[in-house]
């Protein structure tokens, strides 16, 4: 086989290359050899001696721990080859599936991370009763903490010789198979555009993961394993989504919702300790507590009140759900923005732009807005309504340009009225003026309160809100 490999490597080449290759194999090749002695065990030297440039992960650590272990079970030879055949195979799969994707492969450790979480959730957790509260600790867990845990505690030479509780085949053939039926739904999770699941369902996810959902991850884990039913899928996934943007408006604290809980929540839909129905109740429970407790309303308007939109955790999420709503309206399928490249920040680019720019000298600008103070122009500056997503790079330079000259013609065409469908949208405005910036972010406002049921009263009270009363008054 490999002869046939080499053969149809050099068939045709030169007699000069094929001599090139032949003096490579025979007189450059430099091997290091290893006599192993019987008292030392060959798979902890591998361990120690691994050089490649960088240490191993905690993946590929344990494989060979377990490989190890197999051969210290006092078991028949073909129970024994039968195990470790398995654990190749299972690393053989999680190995294909984290590198599918020759883009972005997905890490070693992460993934075992989170199967972890699920797996031992039910050692990890920990349960003040005189405060009736629980608390999952692997959210707290380091990689050297998980280290231990799996190579010290679960699965170690001690507990092969253990006297009560040792380590079983069955324990490890039940983990290894675990690891084995949950590392293809980590890559459709990741990569949702490959994996066989229905349109609406792959568009929430795909919200989920633009909102980053890494304290998630179990949760969304277990739920397309056992979840057999798209539409309860799809109903949690839109819950996920309003708790994640919800907390981009307020942190966690501020919403009295802990982190743990969603993996506390996944460790327990894990182990039949909480129904598919009952995960949905309380994942409802989460929603009502951000959308419809009016203490929350109030601290986010008092929020909105000083803040800097620029610099808001959810601002991209935001104005790409804006464009998404605006193609919706076009009734096309054509996509202007990117959302790949939008979440990126590039040395020389920007993907969200100021219209009323941050550094304004030219006289186009100054006539507009000179009867506003610094600090209010800065609030204008910094107001949702002037914040576009621009749908691919663009010279910085267009930063400071006049409003008409942003807006492109024939001859230049990087310019509002050939970008995405929220520039396009702003284009239509004859002037940008402080009046423009308060209407379109009253625009933008009112389709947040659509699409994420919240209720910020009457619009008054939201350019209040905004900060943004001395439009009205000057």
């Amino acid at each position: 086989m490999r002869k046939n490999i080499f053969s149809a490597v050099l068939e045709g080449r030169l007699l000069e290359d094929v001599e090139a290759i032949f003096k490579k194999l025979t007189q450059n090749f430099l091997f290091n050899i290893y006599s192993i002695s019987n008292d030392i065990d060959v798979f902890i030297a591998f361990e120690t001696m691994n050089n490649r440039g960088k240490p191993l992960s905690l993946l590929e650590l344990l494989k060979n721990r377990l490989i190890y272990l197999t051969t210290k079970f006092q078991i028949e030879e073909y129970k024994r080859d039968a195990l470790r055949k398995k654990i190749n195979e299972c690393w053989k799969s999680i190995y294909h599936n984290l590198g599918k994707n020759k883009v972005i492969a997905l890490d070693d450790d992460t993934f075992l991370s989170n199967h972890f979480t699920l797996y031992f959730g039910s050692e990890l957790i920990l349960t003040d009763e005189k405060r009736g509260i629980r608390r999952l600790r692997s959210f707290r867990y380091r990689l050297t903490q998980m280290s231990d845990f799996l190579l010290e505690r679960k699965f170690s030479i001690k507990r092969v010789r253990a006297e009560e509780l040792p380590l079983t085949i069955s324990e490890i053939n039940a983990y290894v198979e675990s690891l084995q039926g949950y590392v293809e739904i980590w890559f459709n999770i990741n990569n949702p555009l490959r994996s066989d699941w229905g349109e609406e369902e792959i568009n929430w996810l795909e919200k989920v993961s633009r909102l980053g959902f890494e304290g998630f991850s179990p949760l969304l884990l277990v739920l397309f394993k056992k979840c057999k039913t798209a539409k309860n899928r799809i109903l949690i996934l839109k819950n996920l989504e309003r708790i994640l943007f919800g907390s981009t408006l307020l942190n966690y604290y501020e919403l009295r919702i802990r982190v743990s809980d969603y993996g506390i929540l996944a460790v327990d839909y894990y182990n039949g300790k909480l129904t598919e129905s009952e995960l949905i109740k309380e994942l409802d429970g989460y929603v009502k507590i951000i959308y419809n407790d009016h203490a929350i309303t109030a601290k986010i308007i008092k929020t909105f009140k000083k803040m800097n939109f620029y610099n808001w955790p959810g601002l991209k999420y935001f104005l790409y759900e804006y464009e998404q709503f605006l193609r919706s309206k076009t009734k096309t399928n054509s996509r202007k923005l990117d959302w790949r490249e939008f979440s990126k920040e590039y040395e020389d680019f920007i993907t969200v732009e100021h219209i009323y720019p941050q550094a304004p000298k030219s006289d186009c600008w100054l006539t507009h807005f000179k009867k506003h103070t610094p600090k209010q122009c800065n609030v204008l500056k910094n107001s949702l309504g002037n914040l576009v997503p621009l749908s691919k790079p663009k010279n910085s330079s267009l930063r400071n340009n006049c409003f008409q000259d942003k807006l492109g013609n024939m001859e230049n065409l990087v310019g509002y009225r050939y970008g995405s469908f929220s520039e396009i949208e702003i284009a239509q405005y004859p002037e940008w003026t402080p009046e423009t910036i308060l209407h379109r972010t009253l625009t933008l406002i009112s389709f947040m309160e659509k699409n994420w049921d919240l209720n910020f009263g009457p619009q008054d009270r939201k350019i209040e809100m905004l900060g943004l009363e001395f439009v009205m008054t000057s």
